[in-house]
């Protein structure tokens, strides 16, 4: 019985959906998840949430405005003071969504800026970044969705140093249709 109930969802969630995107369609998501950034040798974590813009650019492609805060507990470290770390980006990039099946894989690539501020011995200010984001969306109806995102920030131009700020988490999504 609990094998066939397991298939039973499995089906409902791969079944496929008519649902298309076109240009100029919009989409508004909202995400709070777990944050990671390395600040000087520590790595402290903390809560965050985020949104984003999306307006189609072909059935594919879509222009995407991304803002997140996030807060960390930055421990004490030889040198380092402890206490609050606040840390809050805004990038603009592309999303490119695979399919527009149930279930919508996609990529993400943005630039933008990430904003350090927290106790004496961490590098407070602005710096360039590059972002790289991967997630999955599945469709509810033709106007909402649900899915995980993940995304790591590196600072400009060290894109090929390790991630500054990783953040994943869940999200949801209102599709608007200029139909």
């Amino acid at each position: 019985m609990r094998c066939a109930a397991l298939v039973l969802a499995l089906a409902t969630l791969l079944a496929p959906r008519v649902a298309r995107a076109d240009r100029g369609d919009t989409a508004w998501s909202v995400e709070a998840g777990y944050a990671l950034v390395a600040v000087d040798t520590r790595e402290p974590s903390g809560a965050a949430l985020a949104g984003s813009y999306l307006r189609g650019w072909n059935d594919a492609i879509a222009l995407r405005l991304t803002g997140s805060y996030s807060l960390h507990a930055a421990t004490e470290a030889p040198g380092k003071a402890s206490g609050p770390l606040h840390v809050a980006s805004a990038t603009a990039g592309l999303t490119y969504a695979f399919d527009y099946l149930r279930i919508i894989p996609f990529l993400e690539a943005s630039v933008g800026g990430l904003y350090l501020h927290g106790p004496d011995g961490i590098d407070s200010g602005v710096r360039a970044t590059f972002e790289l984001g991967v997630g999955a969306d599945v469709l509810e109806s033709r106007s909402f969705s649900w899915g995980f995102v993940a995304r790591m920030q590196s600072f400009l131009p060290d894109a090929d140093s390790a991630p500054v700020y990783t953040y994943f988490g869940p999200r949801l999504t209102w599709r608007f249709s200029k139909y």
